[in-house]
This record gives structure tokens, C-alpha cells and sequence, in this order.
């Protein structure tokens, strides 16, 4: 059975097919090589609305003051999500943040001391705080020029990844000094 519903398969003991199955198989392959033109002009398509993208966030960054590029970049000094990179702008010399998708987690094993997993992720979605550039989906991603996969390394908490409850391994009293300590100290209400 070939690609095509197998009509050229489906010919007689000597070795003939109607035309009815070649005219099939024709059109099928027709239909086929249609979808392919579909595509590549999505592909076309998609490609200049990412390019025309980048395009207009350069020219919204190069109207900005210096002092309003100051102010954006801040956005990229606080922490952000687990899952995410700063990465160059594609439409300027500046940084932008890529989120992702995780498509593969390492085991954990010990670092210096500690539990690290390192986890590697799609790029799926791009976002500029400085010239406002936003793309979703790895295409336009790949398109902009920074869809390369990366890998975040995330330190585990050894009481969380063995699951540990530490209420488990402490009296009333413990817990009471604990807090005594924690709090004490904050309102002196002695």
C-alpha cells in the first residue's frame, strides 16, 4: 500500500490498472504537491510577518531616548521565571527574554554540594521590555534568529526533592523555639 491509497498497488494479475486508479493516483499526487505550495507560502507568509516585526521594533527602539532605554532595561535586571534565558534582541543591541518549553530533563546528580538538574528547553515564545518585540511559537523564534534550544541548571533543595517533611523530625517543643527565635527578635515584646 503506497502513500497514496495504494492504486497503482491495486492492478490486475497482469500487472495492469484502470485509468480510473492512475487518474486517482494522479490527482492524489496533485493534491499532495498542493498542500507542499500551501505550506511553503505560509511558510512565506509567516517568515515576512516575523521580519516585519523585527522591523517595526527597530524602528519604535531607535526613536527612543537613551534615558527611556535606561528605564526599560531595568525589566531585565529583575529574576525572572525558572524556565527562561536572556538572549540578544533581534532587533537591536540589547537583551530580550525567551521562554520555553522543557523537551528534556536531566537526572539529578551533585554539584559542589548541591542537587542540580539541568533542564533543556524549546524557545517558545520572545519578549523585548526595551523595543517591544514580541514573537510566539518557535518558527517565528527560528525566523528571528534566536531559536536555538538552551539549558537552565536549577539548584534542588535537598528537604524538597526528597520530599522530606521536617515536621516529621521535630517536637511541639522544637517548633515552638523555632518560632520563638523567628519572631522574637522582630517585636522585643518581652
Amino acid at each position: 500500500m503506497g502513500a497514496f491509497g495504494g492504486s497503482i498497488a491495486n492492478a490486475d494479475k497482469h500487472g495492469t490498472t484502470s485509468w480510473t486508479d492512475i487518474s486517482t493516483t494522479i490527482s492524489e499526487v496533485k493534491a499532495v504537491r498542493g498542500q507542499g505550495h500551501d505550506r511553503l507560502r505560509r511558510h512565506r507568509a509567516y517568515k515576512k510577518q516575523t521580519l516585519d516585526a523585527i522591523q517595526a521594533a527597530k524602528a519604535f527602539v531607535a526613536g527612543l531616548s537613551e534615558e527611556e532605554i535606561r528605564r526599560r532595561n531595568v525589566a531585565l535586571l529583575l529574576p525572572g521565571r525558572s524556565n527562561n534565558t536572556r538572549v540578544p534582541c533581534p532587533a537591536g543591541d540589547h537583551k530580550c527574554i525567551v521562554g520555553g518549553q522543557a523537551v528534556e530533563v536531566s537526572p539529578a546528580r551533585l554539584v559542589d554540594g548541591e542537587i542540580v538538574v539541568t533542564r533543556t528547553f524549546m524557545p517558545t515564545s520572545l519578549t523585548c521590555p526595551i523595543c517591544d518585540l514580541r514573537l510566539l511559537g518557535n518558527a517565528a523564534i527560528v525566523e528571528a534568529g534566536a531559536g536555538a534550544p538552551y539549558t537552565v541548571n536549577d539548584v534542588q533543595d535537598p528537604i524538597d526533592f526528597h520530599n522530606i517533611d521536617v515536621m516529621d523530625y521535630l517536637s511541639d517543643e522544637d517548633v515552638k523555639q523555632l518560632v520563638e527565635a523567628r519572631f522574637e527578635p522582630e517585636y522585643g515584646n518581652d
